[in-house]
């Protein structure tokens, strides 16, 4: 074999496109450990706790609680005449960075305390600051500041962010009505409320959000009331809602396309999990892994046992369902069981394996698992290594990343064309070339 193990002692690997990275070398088909020397002081404190891979570029928050943006860079200067260049930048917030997400030249950070920062580049008011501006570091979204946001989700250029009282915000592009709003136009600069059920008494619990290129879902819990014998009764029933660009199937198989830019039940989800007799997981509020994590035109969701369930645009294999056709029909994805994480990319889909323990309570659920003994699988495009395998062909089917075999994988997070896996901190084994 041209490859053989080397141990290491890395917490961040990189794999696919280096563009997203700051490599300088050809596009990695293997995991390969990924350093910066950026002035931290301490190197146990230099070690990243979270990340989010996007178009192009990387964020990551250390354990230290500071900021670190990889790949292309807004220039120093917005004159339109300068391209962006490529870098490693360090960021500090008041209060210590929790959770990242990123877009496409799109950066966010929640802090400990629920605030929302954004900077990068504002095309289509993305960042949500009421404008178009490049903005050079951490900024926090003035809509949201008396808000605790507990949840980011970025599409290309659009974003959605959940509170801890169950208010759901957009704003960005809207030009396919991916903001849920009720219509469609240029862009929304500033947060504006979505209401999953316009009008309800009751609005929808949201669980978690996802955000693709052009479209956006939710998981949310929805109340109904009923009579029954003269005695109210509410029966809680969890659904995912989607909206925005309809092509590829995007939205799953909603009832009235011509409502697109309007939340509305994606109903082959609820069919499918009747038959396979389960619901979809929880997520707990500022957890790094999710439990729905949507691509450039598919989307993937997670349910409370660790199966995997798909639907899009299947074209490169990102559905994992062993063909290679797009559909409205969501698939269950072959060969997965006891997921605890999902991600979707561009054109293709990761998933983290980790042992379900049992809940004394009731049955098993993801927010009660372990890392040991997991594994991370890789599915989809592959023409950038994306998928680390060591070579360039797609896969139909999930397949599994022995180069990361025997690791403790904390995070993993599909970008346009590359990937990042975290480490928990014990030594790992990866790939070089003899």
């Amino acid at each position: 074999a041209p490859f053989h193990a080397m141990s290491l002692r890395c917490e961040a690997f990189a794999f696919g496109s280096t563009e997203g990275t700051c490599r300088v070398e050809q596009d990695q088909v293997y995991p390969k450990p990924f350093f910066w020397n950026v002035g931290t002081t301490s190197a146990s404190k230099s070690r990243p706790a979270r990340c989010a891979a996007g178009y192009r570029h990387s964020l990551f928050v250390l354990e230290s609680g500071r900021i670190v943006s990889c790949g292309e860079q807004e220039p120093p200067c917005t004159s339109a005449k300068q391209s962006a260049s490529v870098g490693i930048r360090e960021f500090a917030l008041d209060d210590d960075a929790a959770e990242v997400a990123v877009g496409d030249g799109l950066r966010f950070v929640v802090s400990n305390r629920g605030m929302l920062f954004s900077w990068g580049r504002g095309r289509y008011g993305a960042l949500g600051h009421d404008d178009e501006r490049t903005v050079l570091s951490p900024q926090p979204v003035a809509g949201l500041t008396n808000e605790r946001i507990t949840r980011i989700a970025c599409g290309r250029w659009h974003c959605v962010a959940l509170t801890d009282s169950n208010k759901l915000f957009a704003w960005g592009r809207n030009h396919v009505g991916q903001l849920g709003l009720g219509y469609a136009n240029h862009s929304v600069g500033s947060p504006a409320i979505v209401e999953l059920e316009p009008g309800a008494a009751i609005q929808p619990s949201v669980r978690d959000i996802g955000a693709g290129e052009a479209h956006t879902v939710a998981i949310a819990d929805v109340r109904r009331r009923h009579d029954k014998r003269a005695t109210e009764e509410t029966v809680e029933t969890v659904h995912a809602f989607a909206w925005g660009e309809n092509s590829e199937c995007r939205l799953g198989n909603i009832a009235d396309t011509k409502l697109h830019h309007t939340p509305q039940v994606v109903r082959s989800l609820d069919r499918l999990l009747r038959r396979i007799k389960t619901t979809l997981a929880r997520a707990p509020a500022f957890r790094a892994n999710s439990i729905v994590s949507c691509g450039k035109a598919h989307t993937l969701v997670l349910t409370k046992f660790g199966q995997v369930i798909a639907w899009g645009s299947g074209t490169y294999g990102q559905l994992g369902y062993g063909d290679a056709w797009s559909t409205s029909d969501c698939v269950l994805v072959r060969g997965l069981e006891s997921v605890i994480a999902i991600t979707a990319g561009d054109r293709h889909s990761m998933a983290l394996q980790g042992l379900m323990q049992r809940n004394s309570a009731s049955e098993s659920e993801t927010s009660n698992t372990s890392l040991r003994d997991g594994a991370v699988y890789v599915w989809g495009f592959n023409s950038f290594g994306e998928l680390g395998l060591g070579d360039h062909d797609i896969r139909l089917q999930p397949t599994h990343l022995r180069a990361l075999e025997g690791t403790r994988v904390s995070q993993i997070s599909a970008g346009s064309r590359h990937s990042l896996v975290l480490l928990a901190g014990q030594p790992a084994r990866t790939y070089k070339e003899d």
